[in-house]
């Protein structure tokens, strides 16, 4: 099989250009000739797929869970197959925009309002992956994508990349980690891996994609994240420490009450912190009414119908850094959008879209 535009797989997937590659896949635009929609196509390299059963997991599994979920908060899975027995493909809603991660290095933190409208979407999006037993256990600022608005520029959010999600009832389920696993393996992005998750615990649940949410929010208000180190373990170490500096001290101005909530929200025994992404939303300063409720949309396969939560355009820039604050300038939407992407583990840092 040779992948080159105007190619048509599987007699239904006109590929019209590369969108990204890694060292495991590639990502291409592509016409869904029966559904008539522009999507993107992750194929699993022919050679890589041969050597490493895992990765063909990771692939199914990834499909499943997000097939699982209709929410316009989580990025769309339209299809999966197997192209010449060998080649897994699998067929998602075509975005335009960039990660969160993206944002954060060029603009260092965003405002308030966009941190509480990010926590939101995030969370709305967390709590139906739970309701139907699903534990993302990757939650970063790269699995958080925002997408281009067609109105102004309103911050509309899609969770990506559910490829070692823990689904209920999967006795087969991987280790929380960007690869497949044996349990009590650690493999991941240490600053956003919750304390169980760096102990190798059998009994990851919901619990701790909220700490990772607690994480992200962290960042995205201060500029840094809360747990730091020179390596994977000091940083380990000092999330199972659990002590942070508060985020009031790291950005003065902030809501004294944000304190209390990143308090709970990053604590060390999951007994302790918000038992629902519900309850974590309701307790954001400034979001007491909750996660905006969202009625399901009528097809799966027509992202383009789902109706935004955010009804006005937000603040994506955040406030103007002191001297000696922050390095880096406010990030302007404008800079960073217009380039289609899709969902995955691995950024190409030269085009900005995500593969394998």
């Amino acid at each position: 099989m040779e992948l080159r535009p105007e190619a048509v797989i599987a007699d239904k997937l006109h590929l019209l250009r590369p969108l990204g590659q890694g060292g495991m896949g590639v990502v291409w635009a592509a016409r869904h000739l029966a559904l008539d929609t522009d999507v993107a196509v992750k194929f699993i390299r022919p050679e890589r797929a041969a050597e490493s059963p895992a990765l063909v997991a990771r692939f199914q599994r990834e499909a499943r869970a997000t097939a699982r979920i209709a929410h316009p908060h989580v990025v769309q899975v339209m299809d999966y197959g197997v192209v010449d027995g060998a080649v897994p493909y699998l067929v998602m809603e075509l975005l335009r925009g960039f990660s969160l991660a993206e944002l954060l290095e060029r603009g260092g933190r965003l405002s308030f309002a966009t941190a509480r409208s990010l926590a939101q979407q995030v969370g709305s999006a967390l709590e139906s992956a739970h309701e139907r037993g699903i534990v993302h256990r990757d939650i970063k600022p790269h699995n958080v994508f925002i997408t281009e608005g067609s109105e102004g520029y309103p911050l509309f959010v899609k969770v990506l990349d559910f490829g070692v999600a823990k689904l209920a009832g999967d006795a087969a389920a991987p280790a929380a980690s960007p690869a497949l696993t044996e349990t009590g393996v650690v493999i991941g992005s240490a600053p956003y891996m919750s304390p169980e998750q760096l102990e190798g615990s059998k009994d990851v649940d919901l619990r701790s994609d909220l700490w990772s949410l607690g994480v992200v929010l962290y960042e995205t208000l201060t500029g840094a994240l809360p747990f730091q180190g020179s390596s994977f373990v000091a940083v380990g170490a000092a999330v199972l420490k659990g002590k942070f500096r508060p985020a009031t001290e790291q950005r003065p101005g902030l809501p004294p009450s944000i304190d209390d909530w990143f308090a709970k929200a990053l604590s060390v025994d999951p007994g302790c912190r918000f038992q629902s992404a519900r309850e974590m939303v309701e307790a954001f300063p400034g979001l007491e009414a909750g996660i905006a409720e969202v009625d399901a949309p009528a097809g799966r396969h027509h992202p383009a119908a789902f109706a935004t939560t955010v009804a006005a355009p937000v603040d994506l820039r955040g406030a103007p850094h002191g001297a000696g604050e922050l390095s880096r300038e406010p990030v302007t939407p404008g800079a960073l959008a217009g380039a289609p992407a899709t969902a995955g583990s691995v950024a190409d840092a030269a085009a900005g879209h995500t593969a394998l």
